[in-house]
C-alpha cells in the first residue's frame, strides 16, 4: 500500500480536511453576510424608494441621508469583518498545506507559509464535524479512492494536479455565473428606466445607489479571472511535466521532487491569495468532479504505470530518499 494513499486515512489527517471545511465554511458565511448587506438589501432599498417615491409617499430629499448613513455603517462593518475573513482563510490554508506536505513528504516551507497551526487549534475548529461521525466519510480518500502501484513522487503530481484541476472548473463555472449575473442587472435597469421613462437624473440616483452591488460582483469577476490565469499555469506547467514522464518513462527523482516543491508553493499562494468558491458550487459539482477525478487517476495509472525513478537517491518504488 503506498503511504500517501494509507495516510488519507490517519485520523489526525482526516481531522484536518474537517477543520479546513470548518474554517472556509466560515469564511463564505461572512462573505455571504457582506453581501447580503453590502448589495442585496441596498437593491431592496432602492426597489421600495422607487415605489414610494412613484405613489409620493416619500420625496428623495428625506431618504436620501438615510441611504448615505447605511452606506457609512456597511463600510465599517466590512472593514471590521475584513480581517475575520482573511484570518479564517490564512488558517484553512495553512492546515491545508500540513495535510499536503504530510501526505506528499515534503519538508515545510515556513519562509513561505509561517508557522504550522497547533494541534488544538486544529482539533478545535474540527470539533464540528468530530461530533457528527456520519460525515467522516467525506474527509477519508481525499485525493486518490485506489491504491495505485505507481512512485510517491508520482502520485503527489498526480494529486497537486487534481487539486488545481478541481479548482479551475468550479472557477470556470463561478465566472459564468458572476457575468451573467452583471449582464442580467445591467439589462434590468435599463430597461426599467427605459419603461417608466425615468428622468435621467432619477435614473443616475438609482445607478449610484446599487454601485455597491456592481462593484462587488466585478470586483469578485476580476479576482476570479486572475485566479484562473494563474491556477491555469499551474496546471499547464504540471501537465507538461506529466507528459515528459510518459514519453521518457523515467525521471531524475530529485529534479521531480524540486518541482513538486515549487508547485507546492504555487498552491498554497493561490490559496492564500483567493476568495473561495461558494458551497453551493462545490456541493452540486462534487460528484461530477469525483468521477472526472477517478477516470483521469485510471488513465494516467495506464500511461505511468512502467516510470521508473532513475536517480540513486530515490527509490523505484516510493518517493522518499533510499536508505
Amino acid at each position: 500500500m503506498s503511504q500517501l494513499f494509507n495516510k488519507q486515512s490517519i485520523e489526525y489527517n482526516v481531522q484536518r480536511q474537517m477543520a479546513i471545511r470548518r474554517l472556509y465554511s466560515k469564511a463564505k458565511y461572512v462573505n455571504s453576510v457582506n453581501f447580503i448587506f453590502s448589495a442585496v438589501i441596498p437593491v431592496a432599498l432602492t426597489a421600495l424608494s422607487a415605489i414610494f417615491r412613484s405613489n409620493g409617499i416619500i420625496t428623495g430629499q428625506k431618504i436620501a441621508p438615510y441611504f448615505g448613513y447605511y452606506g457609512i455603517a456597511i463600510l465599517l462593518f466590512t472593514l471590521m469583518t475584513g480581517w475575520w475573513v482573511s484570518l479564517l482563510k490564512n488558517k484553512a490554508a495553512t492546515i491545508q498545506e500540513m495535510y499536503d506536505c504530510d501526505l506528499f513528504g515534503l519538508a515545510w516551507n515556513e519562509l513561505k507559509c509561517g508557522t504550522k497551526i497547533a494541534r488544538d487549534d486544529v482539533f478545535r475548529a474540527a470539533r464540528h464535524y468530530i461530533r457528527r461521525p456520519k460525515k467522516r466519510d467525506l474527509f477519508t480518500l481525499w485525493y486518490i479512492k485506489k491504491d495505485y502501484d505507481l512512485p510517491e513522487l508520482i502520485l503527489s503530481l498526480l494529486c497537486q494536479r487534481e487539486n488545481i484541476g478541481w479548482d479551475l472548473s468550479q472557477r470556470r463555472i463561478l465566472k459564468r455565473f458572476l457575468w451573467g449575473i452583471l449582464v442580467i442587472s445591467l439589462i434590468a435597469l435599463l430597461t426599467y428606466g427605459l419603461f417608466y421613462r425615468i428622468r435621467l437624473e432619477d435614473f443616475l440616483y438609482y445607478v449610484v445607489f446599487l454601485l455597491p452591488l456592481f462593484r462587488h460582483f466585478i470586483l469578485q469577476l476580476n479576482e476570479n479571472i486572475k485566479t484562473l490565469s494563474r491556477s491555469g499555469r499551474v496546471k499547464g506547467f504540471i501537465e507538461k511535466k506529466l507528459n515528459e514522464l510518459k514519453e521518457q518513462q523515467s525521471a531524475d527523482g530529485v529534479k521531480l521532487a524540486e518541482n513538486i516543491r515549487m508547485i507546492q508553493d504555487e498552491i498554497f499562494s493561490h490559496r492564500i491569495s483567493s476568495t473561495p468558491v461558494p458551497d453551493f458550487l462545490h456541493a452540486w459539482y462534487r460528484r461530477f468532479n469525483d468521477e472526472i477525478a477517478q477516470d483521469s487517476f485510471d488513465d494516467h495509472f495506464r500511461e505511468l504505470s512502467n516510470v521508473r525513478l532513475i536517480s540513486p537517491a530515490f527509490s523505484n518504488e516510493g518517493g522518499s530518499p533510499a536508505p
